[in-house]
């Protein structure tokens, strides 16, 4: 008997079976900055499990090198890093053409009112208070890509 040949749409048909909810990023670039490795390292094994490529950063300084180097499709950022915090990243890439358009997300332990209202006025996509559901950090990745415009 003949070896069966595989379409593409019966792959992609049988992966989503296999993965139901699970959406495929393959191509999608993210730039995650925190300094606790642990936290790091969660997110950016649930990302690149949902198919993100995924740079991590430990630093401010890292973060804005990694940024300039890949052009992510989208930015997570903590307001508390080395070096350099979350928010003048977040500033920096406002103001340079080149990266103003790239969708941030924030995650932070900071919640204090005047933090979250910078952040909205620099058009952030979304702020989250740790802890969180790593879901939603997910859902927001997968929304701020999804609305990026090409």
């Amino acid at each position: 008997m003949p070896e069966k040949r595989w379409t593409f749409a019966e792959i992609e048909a049988l992966y989503r079976q296999l993965n139901p909810h699970g959406t495929c990023h393959e191509g999608k670039k993210v730039v995650v900055a925190e300094d606790n490795p642990p936290m790091r390292n969660l997110v950016c094994s649930a990302l690149g499990k949902r198919g993100f490529e995924v740079f991590s950063a430990e630093n401010g300084l890292q973060a804005l090198k990694l940024i300039r180097q890949h052009r992510p499709d989208c930015c997570i950022l903590d307001l508390m890093l080395p070096q350099i915090g979350g928010l003048d990243i977040l500033e920096a890439m406002r103001k340079d053409e080149n990266y103003a358009h790239i969708p941030v997300v924030i995650m932070t332990a900071r919640k204090e009112k005047r933090d979250v209202i910078v952040a909205q006025q620099l058009g952030v996509s979304a702020y989250l208070i740790k802890p969180f559901a790593i879901e939603e950090l997910i859902k927001r990745v997968e929304e701020a890509c999804s609305a990026k415009p090409s």
